[in-house]
């Protein structure tokens, strides 16, 4: 998000993306230290893991409740959804390189839940953002991730 020009709030957001999914920290903790735009951003990308009477949600459920919640988000929010799965694919690909078919061993979910999750992200972000830079390279690199693990 930095190289396109985004504003410092959306880079500190970008940054700590996935704070409230992957640690302890609340969003008020968040705000109380970055303000109230990141801590809006970073709550808009960041996947629920219950539902509102407090059950765990799948990982499907949790995909979708996150798509949901991004198609109403502060456009901002698509950036950094669009540079995190532009980063996720890349790692992706690099380690398929060098490790080849044994990666899959290490992935939680099968191959084609990931290509659906990338191309639910992708058909958001054009429809959102179609016109950013990184939209066309989520594209290009969802496109190559298709060609290598379908």
């Amino acid at each position: 998000v930095a190289e396109g020009g985004a504003r410092d709030d959306v880079i500190a957001a970008a940054l700590l993306h996935d704070t409230i999914e992957d640690t302890p920290t609340t969003p008020e903790e968040i705000e109380k230290n970055f303000g109230r735009e990141v801590r809006t951003l970073v709550e808009a990308v960041s996947e629920p893991k219950h539902d509102a009477s407090g059950r765990e949600l799948s990982w499907r459920e949790r995909k979708e409740a996150y798509f949901k919640t991004l198609e109403s988000a502060p456009e901002d929010a698509l950036d950094i959804v669009a540079a995190d799965k532009i980063d996720n694919i890349e790692s992706k690909l690099a380690a398929f390189e060098i490790e080849g078919p044994s990666l899959f061993k290490r992935w939680p979910r099968p191959a084609s839940e990931y290509l659906w999750y990338h191309a639910t992200a992708l058909a958001l972000v054009l429809k959102r953002i179609p016109n950013h830079s990184l939209t066309k390279r989520l594209a290009e690199v969802h496109a190559h991730e298709k060609e290598i693990f379908s």
